[in-house]
């Protein structure tokens, strides 16, 4: 996998996420022989933490490096980080999703119609990630709670059969 220049469609992206100063830099770096989404901070260079909210910015910010400052064929994107006090959680489905039709599996399906709230494309195309507000059921595999503080690749690349907005409350 290597890093190409992807528009980040901003205006796709909830408001509520944007207003949020929990946002950083993101590019694909090689570990362990594998391809990694590494956080960066604005500078682009210096590495920024999942885990320490000093090296997070705001959604403006990071889009406005992302657009302008860095050199754009070496950074991924941008991503949301899901902090202790957030009030959301992520839901990063993989291998759901075939690229070419846009259909996704049974099973994501099922997930994202159960959730339904806001849900993107994930960068691969083969997966979505989905963006809600609430409680989940404890140990659910694939969901980002806020207390994990895990980031979520964003590209505002909407689903097109999900909400555009983030549910109030999750049916999950």
């Amino acid at each position: 996998m290597t890093s190409t220049t992807t528009e980040v469609n901003t205006d796709a992206i909830p408001d509520e996420l944007k207003q949020r100063p929990q946002w950083f830099l993101w590019r694909y770096e090689t570990r362990d022989g594998k391809p990694q989404k590494v956080p960066k901070q604005l500078d682009c260079l210096t590495n920024a933490s999942s885990t320490d909210a000093k090296t997070w910015s705001t959604f403006q910010e990071v889009t406005a490096t992302y657009t302008l400052e860095c050199d754009r064929q070496s950074l991924g994107g941008i991503a949301y980080v899901f902090a202790v006090d957030d009030p959301f959680f992520g839901v990063d489905l993989d291998a759901c999703r075939d690229p070419q039709t846009g259909n996704l599996t049974d099973w994501a399906n099922k997930v994202v119609k159960l959730i339904d709230s806001y849900t993107e494309i994930s960068p691969s195309g083969y997966g979505v990630k989905t963006v809600a507000r609430g409680a989940m059921l404890p140990n659910t595999k694939h969901v980002w709670k806020p207390q994990e503080d895990k980031p979520i690749a964003t590209f505002g690349t909407k689903n097109p059969k999900s909400p555009s907005t983030i549910a109030s409350d999750s049916g999950a």
